[in-house]
């Protein structure tokens, strides 16, 4: 059942989707680190979404990027570009 990402904790199983072998499963979580962004090298990123909800990642989160004109690559979610780009997300 959905959960906020702050109450999930280790031994929780998560619903992933490993894009280089196109399969969605699973995992469980094996570790887990409470961020309140007051550590100042953790950078965010806020993506709205065509629903109107938000997904909110570290800067570095590998996300699978569909850009007009290229092909489809994983990039950090600092670099997705809201003007030009689409994720897919499950």
């Amino acid at each position: 059942r959905p959960q906020s990402l702050g109450s999930v904790r280790v031994g929780d199983r998560v619903l992933c989707s490993d894009s280089c072998v196109d399969r969605v499963s699973y995992v469980a979580v094996t570790s887990a680190e409470i961020c309140d962004g007051a550590d100042d090298q953790i950078g965010w990123v806020r993506l709205k979404l065509s629903d109107g909800t938000f997904m909110t990642m570290t800067e570095d989160h590998p996300v699978r990027v569909r850009r007009r004109g290229a092909q489809d690559r994983v990039r950090p979610a600092v670099e997705v570009q809201p003007a030009s780009d689409s994720i897919t997300c499950l």
